[in-house]
C-alpha cells in the first residue's frame, strides 16, 4: 500500500473515511485540498509588502488570529478541466461537506453593496492529513472492517445486475458495460438477422433494458451513499417507488435528489436511531412524501423561471444580472441600474470600460488627464458659470474623442 497519495496520508483519510462513511474523502477531494493549499499558499505571500509589513489582500483575511481565504468556484473547474465538473454547485457541495467534516472552517464576510463573500480557514483535522514520513501512525492501517463487511463490500444485492458488475453512473462516463439481456446471446450466430424490421426491435428492447438498469443501479448507488452500506430492503421497493413517481408526476431525473430529500428530513423524525431503515424503508415511497416533493420543486423552478424573467445583460460589461440591481455585480463595471436608459452615458462606460481592459496605459493616461481638469475646473468654479461649464465640458468631450473614439454630439 502507498502510504502519501500527493502529501497527503492515505492511513489518516482512510481512517477517517471509516468513521464518517457519508463525509468520505475521495481522490478529487485531495485534488482539491492540493490546489487549496497552494493557492493559500501563493496568497499569503502576495499579502506582504517588500518592507516586510502586511497588506490587506483582497483574498486573504486573518480573523482572530487565523487566516481565512476567499475562494472561487468557478476557478477550480476553469484550471481543471481533468477533473469533469462543470456545475459550480457540485464545487460548492464538496466545500460544504469539508466544513462539515471539520476540515475547513467557514466564515461569511459582509461587504457592503459588494455584497457577502465566503471564506474558508484550514483545521486541524486537515492538517493531521499531510504526510508526514516520520509518524508511525501513517504507516499503521488500522482499518477495522470484519470478515462479513469485507464479502459484502464485492457482492451486490442479488437482482440488481443479472450475470454482470456494472460501474457506479458518473464514474467512468465513457466505459461502456455488458448488460445481461435474455434475447441475445453473445455465442449464438442466429442472433445476427436479415431482416432489418427484427433486428430494429432487437435494439431497441436492448436500450430500454439498459436505460432500466441504469436507473435502478443510480436507485441502489444512491441508497449506499445515504447509509453508508446497503440497506438490503426486503422486497424490493424499486418498482413500486418508480410507479409512484409516475403517478405524481416527478421525472425520474430527480430520483437521487429526492432520495436525498426525503433522507433528511425523515431522519431527525426517527425518534429510536436503530429502527431509521425500516421506518424510511416504510415511507420514501409514499405518494404523500413524493408528491410534497414534487410540489417543492415545482416552486423552485417557478422561481428560477421568474428570476430568468428579470435578467439583463449589462450594457457596458455584458454581464447577465437581475434588472432590479442597484449596480452591474462585476465589480469591475458596477454600473448603476438607474442609468440604464441613458444612451450617451452607456456609450461613455463602456468606451472607458474596454479601454481599460484592453490598454490599460491609455486608460492611465486618460485619467491623469481627466484629473488635472477636474483639478483645473473644481465644481465651485463652474457650478454658478455657465461659461466655465461649457468651457470645462468642451475639454472633456476632447479627452473623450481622444482616448474613446466618443464624437462630440452636434
Amino acid at each position: 500500500m502507498k502510504f502519501s497519495v500527493w502529501d497527503y496520508s492515505q492511513v489518516k483519510i482512510a481512517q477517517f473515511n471509516e468513521a464518517h462513511p457519508n463525509l468520505a474523502i475521495d481522490p478529487t477531494d485531495i485534488f482539491i485540498f492540493t490546489w487549496f493549499k497552494g493557492f493559500a499558499n501563493k496568497t499569503r505571500a502576495k499579502t506582504l509588502k517588500k518592507d516586510g509589513s502586511e497588506s490587506k489582500g483582497m483574498w486573504c483575511k486573518t480573523i482572530d488570529g487565523v487566516d481565512y481565504f476567499n475562494v472561487r468556484y468557478d476557478a477550480i473547474i476553469r484550471d481543471f478541466p481533468i477533473l469533469g465538473v462543470c456545475n459550480v454547485k457540485s464545487i460548492q457541495r464538496r466545500f460544504d461537506k469539508y466544513v462539515e467534516a471539520g476540515i475547513f472552517e467557514k466564515i461569511i464576510v459582509h461587504a457592503g453593496k459588494k455584497g457577502n463573500f465566503t471564506y474558508f480557514a484550514f483545521t486541524e483535522l486537515f492538517l493531521s492529513f499531510e504526510y508526514d514520513n516520520d509518524n508511525p501512525e501513517h504507516k499503521e492501517m488500522n482499518i477495522n472492517v470484519d470478515t462479513e463487511q469485507k464479502q459484502n463490500i464485492q457482492t451486490k444485492a442479488v437482482g440488481v445486475d443479472k450475470n454482470v458488475q456494472t460501474k457506479a453512473v458518473g464514474v467512468d462516463k465513457n466505459v461502456q458495460t455488458l448488460i445481461y439481456n435474455p434475447i441475445t446471446s453473445l455465442n449464438n450466430p442466429t442472433t445476427t438477422s436479415s431482416n432489418p424490421v427484427k433486428q430494429t426491435v432487437k435494439t431497441t428492447q436492448t436500450k430500454q433494458l439498459k436505460d432500466k438498469d441504469l436507473e435502478e443501479e443510480v436507485f441502489l448507488n444512491t441508497i449506499i451513499k445515504l447509509f453508508g452500506y446497503n440497506p438490503c430492503f426486503n422486497p424490493n421497493p424499486y418498482p413500486i417507488f418508480v410507479q409512484n413517481l409516475k403517478n405524481c408526476n416527478l421525472s425520474l431525473n430527480y430520483l437521487e435528489e429526492y432520495l436525498t430529500w426525503i433522507f433528511t428530513d425523515l431522519k431527525p423524525r426517527c425518534k429510536n436511531k436503530d429502527n431509521f431503515v425500516s421506518y424510511f424503508f416504510k415511507s420514501f415511497t409514499q405518494p404523500v412524501y413524493i408528491s410534497k416533493f414534487a410540489h417543492t420543486k415545482e416552486l423552485e423552478i417557478q422561481k428560477l423561471e421568474d428570476k430568468k424573467a428579470r435578467q439583463i445583460v449589462c450594457p457596458v460589461c455584458g454581464c447577465l444580472h437581475d434588472k432590479n440591481d442597484y449596480f452591474c455585480p462585476n465589480e469591475e463595471c458596477k454600473y448603476p441600474g438607474e442609468m440604464l436608459n441613458d444612451a450617451n452615458n452607456i456609450q461613455k462606460e463602456k468606451a472607458i470600460f474596454e479601454l481599460k481592459r484592453n490598454d490599460n496605459s491609455k486608460y492611465q493616461e486618460y485619467q491623469k488627464e481627466l484629473d488635472k481638469l477636474v483639478e483645473k475646473y473644481p465644481i465651485s468654479k463652474w457650478i454658478m458659470n455657465k461659461e466655465i461649464k461649457k468651457e470645462f465640458d468642451n475639454l472633456v468631450s476632447e479627452l473623450e474623442i481622444k482616448y474613446l473614439n466618443i464624437k462630440k454630439s452636434a
